[in-house]
């Protein structure tokens, strides 16, 4: 001014164009001047903003805003669940949360991801261990099959186990062959030791097969009375050796039907995993799946296959298929020849051979289902790709899966359709042999007799009727009421296991569903106790209670109210894998509690006469119900039943007797037999003498056939 004397700075936030300038100007919004006697105003630098003109300095923006720039006059604001970073220039999400760049939007992040990380993007989301995803721009986040198998990480190149790749790390790299099945699969790196396990285990089971084979078609299962004759052209030491025999083979017919019971159990419980989509517990899931490989004869799988020839599912397929519709050509083939023969020994091989192919439909059909049903259950990825289910090598978009579609379609009608419209046929044609007319006799005897007789009458009828035999493995355990049940239990795993696959896929429904057949087929089994024989009545039951608590856990499982994720705890799966024991002990101490009553039963109903006999034969007799051996002892002086046995065996006595007189007279020694006898269900204990020749043993015989049966 013209009274000043002297020029002064401007002060800090303001500034002065020229050394001349009568006054001073304040910094515009969005700048500031930090130093006096500043010429300009400086912009705010990236991470500030200026509001108000005349700033010394500018103002750093809030956690939730940023200014990515120069100049800002108010700081941008953060999206929702993201935090500005400590330069203030851009901002982050939070942890538990990714910010989606197709969106512009941040997201929480998906279940399988880590949630302890901030700063999260689409592309480098970091994925646990035992989760999958198609590529890095991927949103589904998906559980592999088995959680071993994937290593998780933000790499997608990155993500599956050494010798895993492809789909959720379920299939393997060359070099690398599949061991096991579903979630118990693992790839094995092909040395020339795997090479050479394969070799083996192939051969070990062709050779155990074909014992069993020689083995069935070599026993003998006739008559007691029948193979004891038989056996009294030989030595009478070859007595007790017929018995034991007979001992054997009834165990061996117990065993049968505990078998079938347990493999209609594993063929459903292994199967599980594959037809809900889950994962079960490690232990649980390892135990059921190996006895599931078992009774489904998959035991190929138990070896690297691979290592020798490649193979998927649709191979597996054909020769699941193929060979035993070649095994039964050739089978039926054989039995039209022997047909035309009448002979005892073609009839017996013909019935050997029926109850043979019938056992073969009876282990694989739950299995073959499966594998015709998995060919139609495809899985559709986000990357617009789509895999079979059981085999994640075989895409469903190429044109070979279309002939494998059409191929499983005609399987449908040869096997889960054609299997039991046999069962049906064959049994249903013979109804009237099998049923022994068992409803009218309880209404005349009660339930008890009424069945021995029944047994009884279809025995005859199977005499009668030599082929009937041939369809014991259907039957031959049922009450003859019953002759239906087989077919009644093969639509049960049929429902429960193939026809799965189409309800509901991997949903808490589906699991639902199963569950109310497994309760409707307890129930059933319940209320009509089908087997002849108590113990097996007991052991059915209670592997259905199994089979309904297990699916309980599946459900609990699958619903996952709570969040607690039961798949890791030990706890639950060693208590679900013990539970799968506890039914078979508990019918084991059972058993045996029941035949220690039986023996006590049988000793105290002893007559005064049976317990101070001091000589008595010892012989195999045939139990009339069930037509095993059992050592019974037959009394010399005095018959045991009832006046009309006494009378026959006095009779018969002093036949025998006139001709042991006549052989000892003409120098003829006589041979002293001593046997301990103890009968199957507990009986004589004290030593027990034989004082017979062979003619004597076959009088009794003779005498005793009307008790038979």
């Amino acid at each position: 001014s013209p009274q000043a004397t002297s020029c002064s700075d401007c002060s800090a936030g303001k500034f002065s164009y020229s050394t001349r300038a009568s006054k001073c100007l304040d910094c515009e919004v969005g700048k500031y001047s930090a130093i006096p006697g500043a010429p300009n105003c400086l912009l705010c630098e990236k991470g500030k903003f200026g509001s108000m003109s005349g700033l010394k300095e500018c103002t750093s923006c809030p956690s939730i805003g940023f200014a990515d720039g120069l100049g800002f006059i108010s700081c941008k604001f953060c999206q929702m669940n993201t935090i500005s970073d400590p330069t203030r220039t851009s901002c982050y999400t939070q942890p538990g949360f990714y910010e989606d760049p197709f969106l512009k939007q941040s997201l929480k992040i998906p279940k399988g991801v880590n949630t302890t990380i901030s700063g999260l993007t689409l592309h480098t989301l970091p994925l646990l261990p035992g989760y999958w995803r198609t590529n890095s721009n991927s949103t589904e986040i998906l559980p592999c099959i088995s959680k071993s198998h994937c290593k998780g990480g933000s790499d997608p190149n990155h993500y599956c186990l050494e010798g895993h790749e492809g789909p959720l790390c379920a299939t393997c790299k060359d070099g690398y062959a599949s061991v096991g099945s579903s979630e118990s699969l693992n790839c094995s790196l092909c040395t020339g030791s795997a090479k050479t396990t394969v070799i083996v285990g192939l051969i070990s089971m062709a050779f155990f097969l074909f014992l069993i084979l020689i083995w069935k078609l070599t026993t003998n299962k006739e008559s007691g009375i029948e193979k004891l004759e038989s056996e009294l052209e030989q030595a009478k030491s070859t007595v007790t050796k017929a018995a034991a025999r007979f001992k054997l083979e009834r165990l061996m017919g117990k065993i049968e039907v505990i078998g079938k019971i347990s493999f209609s159990y594993f063929q459903v419980v292994g199967k599980l995993g594959f037809l809900f989509g889950m994962s079960f517990p490690p232990v649980f899931s390892q135990f059921t799946s190996f006895f599931s490989t078992i009774v489904s004869l998959d035991v190929v799988s138990l070896v690297p296959m691979g290592c020798l020839v490649k193979s998927t599912h649709y191979t597996v397929l054909l020769s699941f298929t193929v060979i035993p519709m070649s095994i039964a050509a050739i089978t039926l083939w054989y039995c039209f020849r022997l047909w035309r023969r009448t002979d005892e020994k073609s009839t017996y091989l013909r019935n050997r051979i029926s109850g043979l192919l019938l056992a073969m439909t009876f282990i694989i059909l739950p299995s073959v289902s499966i594998k015709i049903f998995a060919t139609f259950v495809c899985r559709d990825f986000d990357d617009s790709t789509s895999f079979l289910k059981i085999d994640y090598t075989l895409s469903c978009l190429s044109s070979s899966h279309v002939s494998y579609i059409f191929y499983s379609t005609i399987m449908i009608v040869v096997f889960p359709f054609g299997i039991p419209g046999l069962y049906l046929f064959l049994l249903f044609k013979n109804r009237r042999l099998l049923d022994g007319n068992q409803r009218k006799k309880e209404i005349r005897w009660g339930k008890e007799k009424s069945l021995k007789e029944a047994l009884k009458e279809r025995e005859e009828n199977e005499e009668k009727n030599k082929s009937l035999k041939g369809l014991s493995f259907l039957y031959g355990e049922y009450q003859p009421k019953y002759w239906w049940f087989e077919l009644f239990e093969t639509t049960k795993k049929l429902c429960m296991t193939g026809f799965m696959v189409f309800l509901a896929p991997g949903t808490s429904a589906q699991v639902a569903i199963s569950l109310m057949m497994a309760i409707f087929s307890l129930f059933v089994y319940s209320l009509t106790k089908p087997f002849s024989k108590n113990f097996n009545n007991y052991l059915a039951i209670v592997a259905h209670w199994q089979l309904v608590l297990t699916l309980f856990a599946t459900l609990a499982l699958r619903v996952n109210l709570d969040e607690a994720n039961l798949q890791n705890e030990p706890v639950f799966d060693y208590l679900l894998t013990g539970f799968q024991f506890i039914p078979a002990l508990l019918l084991f101490f059972f058993s045996l509690l029941m035949a220690k009553r039986k023996r006590n039963r049988e000793e105290s109903g002893r007559t005064e006469e049976q317990q101070v006999a001091k000589k008595s034969t010892v012989i195999p007799i045939v139990d009339g119900q069930n037509g095993d051996i059992e050592l019974g002892e037959i009394d010399e002086g005095k018959g045991i039943e009832n006046e009309k046995e006494d009378s026959k065996r006095e009779a018969s006595e002093t036949e025998v007797g006139s001709q042991k007189k006549e052989k000892k007279d003409s120098g003829s020694s006589e041979e002293r037999v001593k046997m301990k006898g103890e009968k199957e269900d507990g009986g004589i204990e004290s030593d027990q003498y034989l004082d017979k020749d062979d003619e004597l043993l076959r009088k009794e015989i003779t005498l005793h056939k009307e008790e038979i049966n």
